[in-house]
């Protein structure tokens, strides 16, 4: 009796294990749980790898807390529910795979595939998370202009929709999301009222998904971008909104700009060509300053060496020389004479008598005034004067007008190192022009 229950309590032990192994493997199958993330407006496919599972009968997709039946194989027959939340968006095919297009963020949640085949039922479940998606995508966006006068409204529409977009606006470099809408929800749009520069000016038209800014500001100038999710396809839309002072259009604008660069370039040029001739003049001067230099130096040096002739001419005579120095041309005056018109010039110092110079073959005698000896001889030569001393009653020299000229005693013969007088006007019985050269 005894063994009889203990073989008994063997097979039930047996049977409880087999339970509780087989218990542990759907556990596990049921308890597993696989992470799937997707940008709203895209699509997302779960697929839950049936090639290790044979003799497949039925497959169900259940959605939610409450397990909802969305799609169900049956055989070879695919089947859909009408589920508002999935309307054609759902596809399913032999392999069991489930694809979710033109995702919103309500389609989160978690997605359990129930396998039922030949050796028992399995399961398998996702969970599926939606995010809005970032502002980065619009990078294929197209860029549109759009000027605007403060204060007035604008609108930036998009292009033609079809019934079951979702559309998103964002705002700035940073894509700050300040509206959206989902048209085949046909729920309220939704504005980012916490951000104070929008605040009550924002309006999206449910129908066509354009965004109309009202009263607008400055600090409403920016980068927009709208994304557009359908069940087809997903585009994208940028709009730069530049807001302009009134009174000045974007055109007035580039003129003043334009007009302002031609000033600044006529200026620029016009101070290059004073700066040029500028640089001319003070050359041109410099050149003039150079010149008198030295003129001025040739001069200098010309008083230089008159003033050694004086001091040699000093030494040679033992006296001062009756020419001043430094030397100048001297006047010439006209003295009476009984025979001819005799030059007179006056001496240095106030020297008396003067000196007479007579010219042409007339006997050369002192004047009245200051002489009372016998006149002198008169010259034989053609063209010839005579150079009279007040000391003698006499001539000192006399002869012909040459390259030795005659001078005042004491004096060398040497004209071109020495003052002399040089004689002019050589037709014969006709008064002389005398000139003094240095």
């Amino acid at each position: 009796m005894t063994i009889k229950l203990s073989i008994e309590m063997k097979s039930t032990l047996k049977i409880v294990l087999f339970l509780l192994i087989m218990c542990g493997v759907f556990c596990a199958e049921t308890d597993e749980v696989k992470s799937v993330s997707v940008m709203e407006g895209d699509a997302v496919t779960l697929n839950p790898d049936l090639t290790q599972i044979k003799g497949i009968v039925l497959l169900l997709w259940r959605f939610g807390d409450k397990g909802s039946t969305v799609a169900q194989i049956d055989g070879n027959e695919i089947l859909y529910e009408d589920d508002e939340i999935f309307i054609d968006r759902l596809q399913l095919d032999q392999s069991g795979s489930l694809t979710i297009k033109n995702t919103r963020t309500k389609h989160t949640g978690l997605y359990e595939a129930e396998i039922s085949h030949n050796t028992g039922t399995s399961y398998i479940r996702f969970s599926v998370t939606v995010y809005e998606s970032p502002p980065e995508d619009s990078y294929r966006a197209e860029m549109k202009s759009v000027p605007v006068t403060e204060g007035d409204p604008v609108a930036l529409r998009v292009p033609q929709l079809y019934g079951d977009e979702l559309i998103v606006w964002r705002f700035g470099d940073e894509g700050k999301l300040i509206a959206k809408h989902d048209i085949e929800a046909k729920s309220s749009s939704f504005y980012d009222e916490t951000d104070e520069r929008f605040r009550n000016r924002l309006e999206l038209d449910p129908q066509t998904g354009s965004l109309i800014i009202t009263n607008t500001k400055s600090t409403d100038s920016g980068l927009y971008i709208v994304k557009i999710s359908s069940n087809k396809q997903t585009s994208y839309q940028k709009y730069f909104v530049t807001i302009s002072v009134p009174g000045l259009s974007p055109a007035a604008v580039a003129g003043i700009v334009v007009v302002l660069l031609v000033i600044a370039a006529a200026a620029a040029a016009a101070g290059v060509l004073f700066y040029r001739r500028r640089t001319s003049e003070l050359k041109h001067q410099k050149s003039k300053i150079s010149e008198c230099h030295n003129e001025t130096s040739e001069i200098s040096e010309k008083l230089k060496r008159m003033s050694e002739i004086s001091e040699e001419l000093k030494q040679m005579t033992g006296r001062s020389s009756p020419f001043p120095a430094p030397p100048r041309s001297m006047g010439w005056q006209k003295a009476p004479a009984p025979w001819r018109t005799v030059l007179t010039p006056p001496l240095p110092h106030g020297r008396q008598p003067p000196l007479h110079i007579v010219g042409g073959r007339q006997r050369v005698r002192p004047s009245p005034a200051t002489h009372s000896s016998p006149p002198p001889r008169a010259t034989t030569a053609p063209d010839c004067y005579a150079l009279l001393d007040g000391t003698a009653d006499s001539p000192q020299r006399q002869g012909t007008f040459g390259s030795a000229s005659l001078i005042p005693p004491g004096f060398r013969h040497q004209c071109n190192n020495v003052p002399n007088f040089i004689f002019t006007g050589r037709k014969r019985r006709e008064p002389a022009d005398i000139q003094i050269k240095l």
